[in-house]
């Protein structure tokens, strides 16, 4: 299936911005944005989508530590315990390094695994290749009331506007 969208090319920040709000008064719906760096009007927006990678990685980081101090506690304690020059079987301090890559390798394997499951499109598609470019970039789906625009837009000064289409 073939689609259409607009891509809208920015230098800076400042012109982007413009060009966004320009878009958003003629009452269009912006799909998705792409900058160098992070622009804080943008931060809270519809755009950025929750996800629940950041759950699964504390939930598998917590199960991970507790998972790797009861091992340690029953192989000093139970399984083979060792007496060395008086230090007790449970000593704590000596089990924080293994706690800590025990819940960092868990909670990267656990992230890891639910971001590949959760992805869409096994081949994404690169529709421009200015989107890997330091540059400000908004994406619109074309419709028949941008058509009228089209031509209001392309007289603007302070982003560029291309029309890209794509096998989807």
């Amino acid at each position: 299936m073939k689609n259409k969208i607009l891509i809208l090319h920015s230098g800076n920040e400042k012109e982007f911005i413009e060009g966004i709000e320009f878009i958003e008064n003629l009452g269009f719906k912006i799909n998705q944005f792409y900058s160098p760096i992070p622009i804080n009007r943008f931060q809270n927006n519809r755009l950025h989508k929750k996800t629940i990678i950041p759950a699964v990685g504390l939930i598998f980081g917590i199960l991970g530590a507790i998972g790797g101090f009861t091992l340690q506690y029953w192989v000093n304690t139970v399984a083979y315990p060792l007496n060395f020059g008086g230090k007790p079987l449970l000593a704590l301090p000596s089990f924080i390094p293994v706690i800590f890559e025990c819940a960092l390798l868990s909670s990267a394997v656990a992230m890891s695994i639910v971001f590949f499951a959760k992805r869409k499109k096994k081949n994404p598609v690169v529709i421009d290749n200015l989107l890997s470019k330091d540059e400000f970039v908004a994406v619109l789906k074309r419709n028949s009331e941008m058509e009228k625009n089209v031509d209001v837009w392309a007289k603007q000064e302070s982003f560029k506007l291309n029309v890209i289409v794509y096998d989807d």
